[in-house]
């Protein structure tokens, strides 16, 4: 993805006890498939530090969509945390409140129009980069990750610093059987009951293809061995349990289809 870094970090993660819900993130529980629209619509809220020049910053776009580049053979879900443009400390402002992530899932629509879950992830990997993905200078986020009981991770983002996740391994992929991606991940905010006012976090879901299952981003040349697939539509995090999405269908053809949601 342009103007995007995206580097394989070990996590050193702290052990929480999070609080578990009723609903505990059952999709279908959650609301009906009005989500296969956020891809035709701007960014809910505008992600704090992102130039206005990038391509992602204010809509959802897709990039090389079904087009898998030639010889390559892996796709990877992934996707961000940032603090709301004109509220861009929320970690100060409420530091009792966490984004609580997991299950990230990428489907590949396949030839014969069936779809294929080919990554699932309840314990995302991730880690803390700077807004505009520019030098950290050696400054340390004051940010922390946090395991949940109930699965999946705790973070917050603030302070300059966005939260980037991805799946814990890259998936095989062939170009022959692809008509489509479909990325989804769910997220809620916890500790919101500190406070009066909910904090204006907010989320986004994307993937990527990889030339190989192994390989690294750079090669000795510069060249990359990853190119985006789409990026999906930041929207707020409530503290219900919801979905966000990516997907690299035209608005034609998502009335014809039926998500694996």
């Amino acid at each position: 993805m342009k103007n995007r870094i995206f580097f394989g970090i070990m996590l050193v993660i702290v052990s929480f006890a999070g609080c578990d819900n009723a609903n505990n993130g059952n999709i279908n529980e959650l609301q009906d498939d009005s989500f296969k629209y956020d891809m035709f619509l701007p960014h809910e809220g505008f992600p704090s530090g992102v130039p206005e020049s990038w391509d992602w910053q204010s809509n959802p776009n897709v990039q090389a969509g079904i087009h898998l580049p030639d010889g390559w053979k892996a796709i990877i879900g992934w996707g961000q945390v940032y603090a709301e443009k004109n509220h861009p400390n929320p970690n100060i402002d409420f530091p009792l409140v966490r984004v609580h992530i997991k299950d990230l899932k990428v489907y590949i629509y396949q030839a014969d129009r069936t779809w294929k879950q080919v990554l699932s992830t309840q314990r995302v990997d991730g880690w803390f980069f700077k807004e505009d993905f520019g030098p950290d200078n050696g400054i340390i986020p004051p940010l922390s990750v946090q395991n949940e009981l109930d699965g999946g991770i705790s973070v917050q983002a603030g302070s300059g610093f966005n939260f980037h996740y991805w799946n814990t391994e890259r998936a095989s992929v062939s170009r022959d059987n692809l008509l489509g991606v479909f990325v989804t991940c769910k997220a809620r905010l916890t500790g919101v009951e500190n406070y009066s006012e909910t904090p204006k976090y907010l989320l986004m879901a994307a993937a990527d293809y990889w030339k190989d299952l192994t390989g690294v981003q750079y090669n000795e040349d510069g060249t990359e061995n990853n190119c985006g697939v789409a990026a999906g539509r930041f929207k707020y995090i409530t503290p219900e349990w919801n979905i966000f999405t990516m997907h690299t269908f035209s608005q034609e053809e998502v009335e014809s289809i039926v998500f694996p949601y």
